[in-house]
């Protein structure tokens, strides 16, 4: 009787390798994970034992001849504060692990928020001791936070940041006893006014506007220091009132000017992606653009339509625009490498391609992706930005260099693999974007250049069938990517798939629209 079971099939040596090489992969993701988890809780760790210290070392700074009997007479008072900031970086680390929790496998991240926090600290403490301490610049730390990371960040950073002074302020001899007023003022200060700034903070789309924010904050520091000096029952009419305002003034208006100076300075440190920076680098006069233009003009025109077909799809799908139209200006710089062997530079002349075996070509134009990314982290530009210049191909294969090794085979067998992009798919919805947005200018530029050599011959091809044939162009291409799995590592889903198609469309229909052909006439000059 035969056996109804099903024998398992075997896994052929080919397969095999790719199943244990994604195995692996699988492994080592999993490994660096978890070397970027507890990196974040070594840091967290790290600053809380720096805060610590500087805790102590402000009970010093503001009385070094009596600090010794402070902390012998408050010990239990000092011990009380550390416990009690150690239970705030908890609640840090837990909002953390709950609410954004890929940061903390990311440790360049923890690290920025943390550095603020602390610079935060610092500055404050600073200000306060040897100015005012209504002249703190308390907005410092949520404004860099908001703009650097988000405002559910900062929101958290300002709370923190209100409870750890008030803490410090009240069990250090930071103002000895009778102060407990001007103590609770300031928190109420860093509380009221760093949310403000924060919510107010994503109006603002340019630095220099970020200034105004200072001023725009001097309203609710006026008022909260103006109700602390009537409920001391203190006078309006004395120099005193008139002081402690201009501090408060002072405190919102230094924050951001320091928020000013400082962002930068973070931008360029953590690779990170502000709306400003971004305005920045997409303007021509950055250097690595610059090359393009003068080296690959038509790799330069083609990036330029890229940028635009992917901001309008990121937008349409809720993604970030001006990040999508930063990263497509740059997607194609590794083509700087030898941008003679890409067709679109070769200006109808020769073609280096014709004197060389496809397997040279192939990987001059597969070095292109992995140029690119070094080219940018060279020039300082963010990584983010070298993940989609080597990711934007996917593992798609070069199609043209196949057939012509196929061609040249003499019936041997030609691996498709040895002519793909490698290891490089998709890890986000704008990579994605940029491949589908990257790989359809291009195919429908082609087909443009064919419509056109068409009517120069007298063919009549009409402004419907344009139109379709773009569409059947767009559907095409996703529908291969989505074949040969390009998007299993990003979670962009069918619908947005589908929205990103449309836009796609829209765009290259206005992009490469008719135009009506003009008639001959000589105009000369009426004498």
């Amino acid at each position: 009787m035969a056996d109804s079971k099903e024998k398992p099939q075997k896994i052929k040596f080919g397969e095999e390798k790719s199943v244990l090489s994604a195995r692996v992969k699988e492994r080592r993701r999993k490994r660096e994970r978890a070397l970027q988890f507890w990196g974040s809780v070594v840091l967290f760790l790290l600053a809380f034992i720096l805060l610590s210290a500087f805790s102590v070392l402000t009970i010093y700074l503001n009385d070094p001849l009596s600090w010794r009997a402070f902390l012998t007479e408050n010990f239990t008072s000092v011990i009380y504060m550390e416990v009690c900031f150690f239970f705030l970086f908890v609640v840090l680390f837990c909002f953390y692990s709950f609410e954004k929790r890929k940061a903390l496998y990311a440790v360049k991240d923890v690290l920025c928020v943390l550095l603020i926090l602390l610079i935060g600290i610092a500055a404050d403490y600073f200000t306060g001791r040897y100015v005012h301490i209504f002249a703190r610049p308390v907005v410092l730390a949520p404004l860099l936070v908001c703009i650097l990371r988000d405002k559910r960040e900062a929101i958290v950073i300002t709370f923190l940041l209100a409870m750890i002074l008030f803490i410090m302020d009240y069990f250090t001899n930071f103002y000895g006893s009778g102060m407990n007023y001007y103590i609770f003022t300031s928190f109420i200060l860093s509380v009221a006014c760093g949310a403000f700034a924060v919510f107010v903070s994503g109006f603002v789309k340019s630095r220099i506007k970020m200034l105004a924010i200072g001023f725009l904050l001097c309203i609710p520091a006026e008022v909260i220091v103006g109700v602390f000096w009537l409920a001391q029952g203190y006078s309006y009419a004395s120099y005193e009132f008139v002081e402690v305002l201009a501090y408060g003034a002072i405190a919102m208006i230094f924050s951001s000017l320091l928020f000013m100076a400082l962002l930068p300075v973070f931008e360029i440190a953590f690779s990170a992606l502000t709306a400003f920076r971004l305005r920045e680098l997409t303007s021509f006069d950055v250097k690595l653009l610059k090359r393009l233009r003068e080296e690959a003009p038509a790799t330069f025109d083609h990036s330029m339509v890229v940028a635009q077909f992917a901001e309008m799809c990121a937008a349409d799908i809720g993604e970030n625009a001006e990040l999508a139209r930063a990263a497509a200006y740059y997607h194609d710089v590794g083509k700087l490498y030898n941008p003679t062997y890409f067709t679109e530079n070769q200006k109808g002349g020769v073609n280096p391609h014709d004197f060389i075996p496809p397997e040279v070509s192939v990987e001059v134009i597969r070095t292109h992706t992995r140029f690119g990314k070094e080219l940018i982290k060279k020039n300082r530009l963010p990584d983010f930005f070298g993940e989609v210049a080597f990711r934007h191909h996917g593992t798609m294969p070069i199609r043209f260099f196949y057939v012509k090794a196929k061609s040249m085979s003499d019936g041997d067998t030609v691996d498709i693999k040895e002519y793909s992009y490698q290891d490089s798919k998709p890890l986000n919805k704008i990579t994605a974007i940029i491949m589908l947005c990257d790989s359809c200018e291009a195919a429908i530029r082609a087909f443009r250049d064919n419509v056109a050599r068409q009517r120069s011959l007298g063919g009549a091809v009409t402004d419907e069938a344009i139109t379709k044939g773009i569409e059947t162009i767009v559907k095409k291409i996703v529908d291969e990517r989505i074949e040969l799995d390009q998007f299993s590592e990003c979670d962009i889903t069918m619908r947005e798939l589908g929205v990103i198609s449309t836009s796609i469309l829209n765009c290259a229909t206005g992009v490469y629209h008719g135009r009506v052909a003009y008639p001959e006439l000589n105009l000369k000059k009426r004498k």
